[in-house]
């Protein structure tokens, strides 16, 4: 009779215990959905804010730097938020697709995918749960700060809108690299300052291959403002430079824009293929300067070397690859377009997967984005 009642109380007693367990695990997930929850909401309100200024001509620096901490801030809560939702998926596609499902053959590419995603780090819940709770605290107080800027932005006015078709073309927009792009217009558009000696102004952009400096170069020439300070851009590449100086500029130089209403000023843009020693420096100068085109106020050189900042007469402007979270902002933006990746929540999975694959690669995006699309 002792031994049976001192079983009935373990078995009581266990069935309590886990009955408690049972509520506070539910309370738990109905506190982290109601979290999850509220991240979704600030980030609505940080993405509407940064879309607004997205629309404004801003050139202050300060507003510029400010907004990208916005938009870091909503490209890191972003990330989060569907890294979160993948982790869960993968989870669950690696207990099911595992030793599950035994009508799969081990060379299957969905056993393979769910191989691959091993390196998602099923993270223990009380970690994840302060690791939301991190974010939203950082995110909150994002918001709580950019009351100022949103008033600042309304004062900035609104860039002309482009034609629709332009805008069903992906591949013609620049992302992530406004602040950069108001830098270039800054320095192409400044006047030499009264009394200083006539020269050659020259800026150089650096930066690994595939990282955008010539698309950054080229929405730059496609601003009004700097079509209407020079009557001439030129593109010479890498083929131009031959034997120290510009070949001829009927032969090889590409005229991008011609206004001879404008200002008799032309911008020139050189991408060399290999370095350049000063003395091909001194060509070229030379070249331009006795050419078949107008006076050449300005020249931008892009190139992967960081040995032609030496060539500057202004500090050269390094662009690097996207951090990651911007870099699936913008893979995500690529492959779903206006439609909600949550409603597709295994194809986000494997998309968030081929993006680490990809690297921080602008082609790569637009291969895998094509494909998938």
């Amino acid at each position: 009779m002792d031994t049976f009642s001192a079983v009935l109380g373990d078995l009581l007693s266990r069935c309590i215990s886990f009955a408690i367990d049972r509520c506070h695990q539910q309370h738990q997930g109905v506190e982290e959905e109601g979290n999850l929850q509220r991240l979704r909401r600030v980030l609505l309100r940080i993405q509407a804010v940064v879309e607004e200024a997205d629309g404004r001509c801003i050139t202050n620096r300060v507003m510029l730097q400010q907004l990208s901490t916005l938009r870091d801030a909503m490209y890191r809560g972003c990330y989060f938020l569907d890294n979160s939702r993948c982790r869960t998926i993968q989870a669950h596609a690696t207990y099911e697709v595992g030793d599950h499902s035994p009508g799969l053959s081990p060379f299957s590419p969905l056993k393979r995918l769910c191989i691959s995603t091993g390196a998602w780090k099923i993270l223990p819940r009380a970690v994840e749960k302060n690791e939301l709770q991190r974010m939203l605290d950082h995110l909150e107080t994002v918001v709580s700060d950019m009351q100022e800027f949103v008033v600042f932005v309304s004062s900035y006015p609104r860039v002309p809108r482009q034609p629709y078709c332009s805008y069903l073309l992906l591949e013609n927009c620049m992302f992530g690299r406004q602040a950069e792009q108001e830098r270039v217009i800054k320095f192409l558009l400044e006047p030499r300052p009264p009394g200083a000696a006539k020269g050659i102004d020259v800026l150089p952009i650096i930066g690994p291959g595939g990282v955008g400096k010539s698309t950054l170069v080229e929405h730059v020439c496609f601003d009004e403002r700097v079509r209407r300070c020079f009557s001439t851009i030129v593109y010479y590449g890498p083929d131009s430079i031959r034997g120290g100086s510009l070949t001829v500029l009927a032969d090889t130089g590409m005229i991008k824009h011609r206004n001879p209403v404008t200002t008799e000023q032309s911008l020139v843009i050189i991408e060399p293929g290999n370095d350049m020693d000063d003395e091909t420096w001194r060509g070229i100068l030379h070249s331009l300067r006795d050419g078949h085109i107008t006076t050449v106020s300005k020249i931008i050189i892009t190139s992967r070397s960081k040995e032609m900042a030496t060539f500057g007469t202004t500090e050269a402007l390094q662009l690097d690859f996207l951090t990651k979270e911007a870099f699936w902002y913008f893979f995500k933006t690529i492959v779903f377009g206006s439609t909600n990746p949550e409603e597709e929540p295994k194809l986000a999975s494997i998309c968030m997967e081929l993006a680490t694959m990809v690297d921080g690669s602008f082609m790569g995006a637009h291969i895998f984005g094509d494909i998938l699309r």
